[in-house]
């Protein structure tokens, strides 16, 4: 099910959330207070969270998936702001049964925070970040459909 288009309007957060710098909003992400954990599995973490100062709702997604010749697991951690009745919708959902399919298919296009680890990244932290969506390292945030990656 998508989301009206209109959607975004409604997941706007404040500055104490959603600030235009990314690394700032990283950094605010911490503070984000935890609702509920939807599943957690070695690889595959799902959780809502809230903004004490404004009240958006966020789904906190981490995946990993493992690299089994050198063990350089690559990972990504996303922040997406959502409805309340998105949030909702993702409440009443089997543990068992919330995958990254399930999570793209009731989110729409958004503006959502994400960091990206992927494998052999290099050992530097201020890893250039590239234009290309899903071959670099860092924070930013990504505007679009919401597109999980793959976890073992």
């Amino acid at each position: 099910m998508t989301p009206p288009a209109d959607s975004n309007q409604s997941v706007s957060g404040c500055e104490v959330c959603m600030p235009p710098d990314a690394k700032q909003a990283w950094e605010s992400s911490k503070n984000l207070k935890r609702m509920q954990q939807l599943v957690h599995d070695s690889h595959f973490w799902v959780s809502l969270h809230r903004c004490p100062a404004c009240g958006q709702r966020f789904v906190f997604i981490f995946t990993e998936l493992i690299d089994w010749d050198q063990g350089d697991d690559s990972q990504a951690f996303m922040h997406v702001p959502v409805t309340e009745e998105e949030a909702s919708k993702l409440r009443t959902l089997d543990p068992d049964h919330i995958g990254s399919k399930t999570i793209m298919d009731l989110l729409g296009p958004r503006r959502y925070l994400e960091e990206i680890l992927p494998t052999r990244s290099g050992p530097d932290p201020d890893w250039p970040v590239s234009d290309d969506d899903h071959c670099c390292r860092g924070v930013r945030w990504s505007e679009g459909p919401v597109f999980v990656l793959p976890h073992d």
